[in-house]
């Protein structure tokens, strides 16, 4: 009996494996994963463009450092100037201090929103975003304070992201790994290893075949990130299971040896 019924569950999380990979082959063909415009204040102002270089699918800078922030406002995402126009993110989406939360009233009057993504786009009247000096000089120009961010990339290795670890029809759902490098030079030819394990069953990214697989790129010094998933939202009828995991890993150029730490995320879902 105990038995059948683990056969079943195996049966249940394999079938699930499947319908997952499908999800991820028809996402990886559309156009780009949709920004969330509800996710950061006044993101409806410029929509897709706030995160995408206009008329591609391509991020800008304030895409990428967003996507890096793990898809969420941040006072540090606040701070940066993304764009290098000189004014901070938090100054052209009106919330400097890095306050605004989810389901907040966007601040301020959207016709003075301005793009973080887009260094054409910036405040009009050259604001500063730091507290001009008592007596500045007569004719110089306010200068805005230094938006650089902090690196939060401290030692080699990876680490998993994903919005949650329980999810519900109607959730967001992705995963990313970012790759944290603090050699002196890129690693080129260091294979990225990503493992879906569905109930002892592995899976391995970006094929999500049973056949031994990885991502082979350069990861410059510092942080990147390597989409495995794309954002959708977990669909309805998916039942309930647990206990799946991702692991990730780089590994020596013979994959015999890992470099730098490892992750793991352990997910499951329920109706």
């Amino acid at each position: 009996m105990l038995h059948n019924e683990s056969n079943h569950t195996a049966t249940r999380y394999k079938a699930f494996a499947c319908w997952l990979m499908l999800i991820f082959c028809a996402v990886s063909t559309a156009s780009a994963w949709d920004f969330d415009v509800d996710r950061i204040p006044n993101g409806e102002v410029f929509s897709c463009d706030t995160c995408h270089r206009s008329g591609s699918n391509q991020l800008n800078a304030f895409g990428s450092a967003y996507g890096n922030a793990g898809d969420t406002w941040t006072v540090n995402l606040a701070n940066a100037d993304s764009d290098a126009d000189g004014y901070s993110n938090g100054v052209e989406l009106l919330d400097p201090e890095g306050s605004w939360q989810i389901g907040q009233a966007d601040p301020g009057h959207p016709q003075d929103v301005t793009n973080p993504g887009n260094s054409s786009s910036h405040p009009a009247d050259q604001t500063p975003t730091s507290t001009p000096t008592q007596t500045p000089a007569a004719t110089s120009t306010p200068t805005p304070n230094p938006t650089s961010t902090p690196d939060a990339c401290t030692s080699t290795g990876v680490t998993i992201r994903m919005p949650g670890t329980l999810f519900h029809p109607g959730d967001r759902f992705f995963c990313s790994i970012v790759v944290c490098n603090r050699e002196s030079t890129p690693l080129d030819g260091y294979p990225l290893v990503v493992i879906l394990d569905v109930f002892g069953q592995y899976f391995f990214a970006p094929s999500f075949d049973s056949t031994f697989d990885f991502y082979s790129q350069i990861f410059p010094v510092g942080s990147s990130t390597t989409d495995v998933l794309p954002e959708f939202t977990w669909p309805q009828g998916a039942g309930t299971a647990a206990g799946v995991i991702w692991y990730a890993a780089l590994t020596d150029q013979s994959v015999t040896s890992l470099v730098g730490q490892m992750d793991s995320w352990t997910f499951g879902w329920t109706e």
